[in-house]
């Protein structure tokens, strides 16, 4: 299949990746000037002659989401009958890319889940699941930070088309137990993704694999969770803790509101709060720089400070000001506030 040269007012540049739900390229917009993303859904969905309305009703709810991680939509139609919608384009790429640079550490990756989580809550609070939260679905801009894409996507497609012909819609490697079985779905079927998700970016690997979508899908429903300590021993205890707890078989087990896995994560961070009590001699020793505690001064000179001490703290008071962002300054600030200490009177 060729590339397009023009998608209504939009100006194809590349292809930016093709699946079984759609076809994604990187667009400009003459209109406003700006790079878009649009993602043209496959041409055998429109054989369903409801399927239109369907996609107009939902696209709507998915554009009036609105949060600072969640990829909003901006526009919607059909180009020679094939429906699409445009999109915010994210260059910072895929989680996906990221995932194979590398693993991630924890605080690094409690910075991304905690972003995502409150989108998640958000859109749980406005009645949308997600349904196929997967890497491929969480995109960066230029700052590093995430967003989530493909809001309701899963649901708009369910009754056209399917992964396996009976009525399973997503991805196997990041479906909970319920939804490869084909049961009913609720918000807690994206917080097992998210806990998948977790787990491969701890690890740099799913936690099921198998040589068939089918037996995938098989896994996540008899499987216990994998002992992520075994293949990433550096990790703390609770992250094997917070993995299992989201991906619970049963869902009642599971964290029942997606804000509660980034909240327990967070209380298992004990040292990062006394690091950053310790930041600016921790900051100085990454430098490669000492930092020496201010040494006591012979009486004379105890005696020169007191008498210029009030002009002395009114001019290093204006020159922290300045340099406010430092941590050295701000740990100067401290002892400076403290009362001068007196020396011993000799016989």
């Amino acid at each position: 299949m060729t590339t397009p040269t023009k998608i209504g007012r939009y100006d194809i540049k590349a292809e930016l990746g093709r699946g079984g739900m759609a076809t994604v390229y990187r667009a400009y917009d003459p209109s406003f000037e700006r790079e878009v993303a649009i993602k043209v859904l496959p041409p055998e969905l429109t054989h369903d002659p409801q399927f239109r309305d369907r996609f107009r009703r939902e696209i709507k709810t998915i554009a009036s989401l609105e949060h600072p991680a969640i990829v909003p939509v901006y526009d919607v139609g059909e180009e020679d009958g094939v429906p699409y919608f445009v999109m915010r384009y994210m260059p910072g790429g895929s989680l996906t890319q990221w995932i194979e640079k590398g693993k991630f550490s924890m605080e690094d990756a409690a910075r991304i889940i905690e972003r995502l989580a409150s989108a998640l809550a958000y859109a749980h609070k406005n009645g949308l699941i997600h349904r196929d939260l997967k890497p491929d679905n969480i995109l960066f801009d230029n700052n590093g930070d995430p967003f989530i894409s493909d809001f309701g996507v899963a649901k708009i497609t369910d009754s056209a088309t399917n992964m396996t012909g009976s009525g399973i819609i997503g991805t196997p490697a990041y479906m909970s137990p319920e939804q490869a079985q084909g049961e009913h779905v609720d918000n807690r079927t994206d917080i097992y993704g998210l806990g998948v998700i977790i787990f491969q970016m701890l690890s740099g690997e799913q936690p099921y694999e198998a040589t068939t979508p089918m037996g995938v899908a098989v896994k996540h429903i008899t499987d216990p969770v994998p002992e992520i300590l075994k293949i990433n021993p550096g990790l703390p205890a609770e992250a094997d803790t917070i993995i299992k707890t989201a991906m619970a078989k049963d869902p009642s087990l599971r964290y029942q509101t997606a804000t509660e896995q980034p909240a327990h994560q967070s209380r298992c961070r004990p040292r990062r709060r006394l690091q950053r009590e310790r930041g600016p001699r921790r900051n100085a020793q990454a430098r490669g720089r000492k930092l020496e505690a201010p040494r006591l001064l012979p009486r004379p000179a105890v005696a020169a400070t007191r008498a210029s001490s009030s002009a002395a703290r009114r001019w290093f008071s204006c020159f922290l000001q300045l340099v406010e962002c430092s941590s050295e300054a701000r740990c100067w600030r401290r002892l400076l506030r403290q009362p001068c200490r007196r020396q011993p009177r000799l016989p």
